[in-house]
């Protein structure tokens, strides 16, 4: 038996999730894992998650996702952003497609969500921030 490392980890994660996809394509779902970590004797993956296909799975319930929306709505005007709208993709400087997602007031200093287009990596960023991605204002 060999010691654990990170080209171990990794393949026995990818192989964790190969079985996992097959199980979750076997009833219409995707699915996606969280972090993990690992140490000279173990491998622990993080918060393996469903969700149905062609949706997002994203770690916010429908009512949050709701409220996020409408919050955005509601404060888009007071920092600068009229034309922007939830679901409104840009390019970041990196080049990678982005979407706003909505907006978390409780974040007073980042308080805009934007998630990755491809891979969904969700950031938080401020108003100012959003502005200068989208408009390079």
């Amino acid at each position: 038996m060999s010691e654990m490392n990170k080209a171990l980890a990794v393949a026995m994660g990818n192989e964790v999730m190969e079985a996992v996809n097959a199980i979750a394509a076997k009833y219409g779902y995707s699915a996606k894992r969280g972090s993990g970590k690992y140490d000279s004797v173990s491998y622990k993956m993080n918060n393996i998650q469903f969700y149905q296909s062609g949706n997002t799975g994203s770690k916010y319930s429908a009512s949050d996702e709701d409220k996020m929306k409408r919050d955005f709505d509601y404060n888009k005007n007071i920092h600068g952003l009229g034309d922007v709208n939830v679901g409104d993709e840009y390019t970041g400087r990196d080049g990678v497609r982005m979407k706003v997602v909505g907006w978390k007031a409780r974040n007073r200093k980042y308080p805009v969500l934007v998630q990755k287009v491809v891979g969904g990596g969700l950031y938080k960023v401020a108003p100012s921030g959003l502005k200068q991605q989208m408009f390079g204002v």
